[in-house]
């Protein structure tokens, strides 16, 4: 039952941001808490919300950095600080 909720959940996000019935920001935000809370889970939903904040929150931090560092530096440098970093790995 729960994975037939979780590709309802999928679907239904999908057919509201294709057919544009919905902006990305808000579908992505309301149509997973209506699956969490039909998934049965309405005690523990705000803390899913907290915990998956919590653990995203660094990680768009280093986004915002990456994007804002790679603005202000030429294009020929950033190209060349993208392939020593792809080099090494």
């Amino acid at each position: 039952m729960l994975a037939l909720i979780g590709v309802l959940t999928i679907a239904t996000l999908l057919f509201f941001i294709m057919t544009k019935r919905m902006s990305p920001m808000v579908a992505l935000i309301v149509i997973p808490i209506a699956g969490a809370l039909l998934a049965g889970s309405s005690t523990d939903t705000a803390k899913y919300v907290v915990d998956g904040i919590t653990k995203l929150a660094p990680m768009a931090a280093m986004f915002v950095f990456a994007i804002c560092f790679s603005a202000s530096l030429p294009t020929q440098v950033c190209l060349i600080l993208l392939f020593a970093a792809s080099y090494a790995w």
